[in-house]
């Protein structure tokens, strides 16, 4: 499973260059966690960022995870009625 440490800023006005980052990280890795815990800031375009991550891995058949949030990416996520799974591996909605 490969690792990709993600920092930074995640909101609209550097999101494009996020995905970017994250697409080369990723390339053709079959299993990917993703560890968030030095994302900075997040809004809505990064929750985007990382729904859109799950449905494209799912379709791929490829597995994704996330192993830490911080703190602005889980308000983010709160805020949007997400939540994630236990073991980190799906988006869940309305936090059940």
């Amino acid at each position: 499973m490969k690792v990709v440490r993600c920092h930074g800023n995640w909101s609209l006005k550097s999101i494009r260059s996020v995905h970017q980052s994250l697409l080369n990280e990723m390339n053709d890795a079959t299993a990917v966690t993703l560890d968030c815990a030095s994302v900075t800031a997040c809004d809505t375009a990064g929750v985007q960022l990382v729904a859109s991550l799950f449905s494209s891995f799912a379709t791929l058949g490829r597995s994704l995870r996330i192993s830490e949030l911080s703190l602005a990416m889980a308000q983010s996520l709160a805020r949007a009625g997400l939540t994630l799974s236990p073991f980190g591996d799906e988006l869940v909605c309305g936090g059940n």
